[in-house]
């Protein structure tokens, strides 16, 4: 009742961040004009915040299911990321190209990058910030836990649970648990 009520209150400000976005993208990148809403969203406090970022998202994202709570901190950095239903990111989490499932329970502090070839860095006769990289979308499975801290670089199949810290370089089989650096199977779910 009290986060419908709010979800009322909060619809125009929300309407005011999309009208923004899509301003922006007159001059700026796509994903930068996005980023750019993303960030300030992601400064708003407490319930506000997450009803608020709720609403946004789940106007400018070409999938954003129900339930989904982006905690104070979480940025976004691509417009082509989509959630299912209950995706919850602590606090804190960057998520770039990614597909989320449904059911996610997500630590703070969590990153989603955009595969391992977003820096091109073959070449000693051009700085690497110019050299031209590789962005993939990485999927995370439903029904999957990721940890406080983890980095992830790769797929996370169904089921699977990365620790807290672990770096995810290579994709996670389904319904494994993975930790480390780089991350390793360390036993299975029943």
């Amino acid at each position: 009742m009290i986060r419908a009520s709010l979800a009322a209150l909060l619809a125009p400000w929300a309407f005011a961040v999309e009208a923004r976005y899509r301003l922006l993208r007159a001059f700026l990148a796509d994903d930068r004009a996005f980023e750019i809403c993303s960030e300030a969203l992601a400064r708003k406090a407490g319930l506000t915040g997450i009803v608020l970022r709720r609403l946004y998202y789940s106007r400018v994202l070409s999938r954003c299911g129900s339930g989904c709570t982006f905690s104070h901190g979480v940025i976004l950095t691509k417009a082509s990321a989509t959630f299912g239903n209950n995706v919850a990111l602590g606090i804190g989490c960057v998520v770039s190209a990614a597909d989320f499932g449904s059911d996610i329970v997500v630590g703070p502090g969590a990153l989603f990058l955009s595969g391992r070839g977003q820096h091109g860095f073959e070449r000693r006769d051009v700085p690497m910030c110019e050299q031209p990289g590789q962005f993939r979308t990485i999927r995370i499975g439903s029904d999957c836990w990721i940890g406080a801290g983890a980095i992830v670089t790769d797929d996370v199949g169904e089921g699977a649970i990365v620790a807290a810290g672990a770096v995810v370089i290579e994709p996670v089989p389904p319904y494994c648990i993975v930790g480390g650096n780089p991350a390793k199977i360390i036993g299975k779910r029943p």
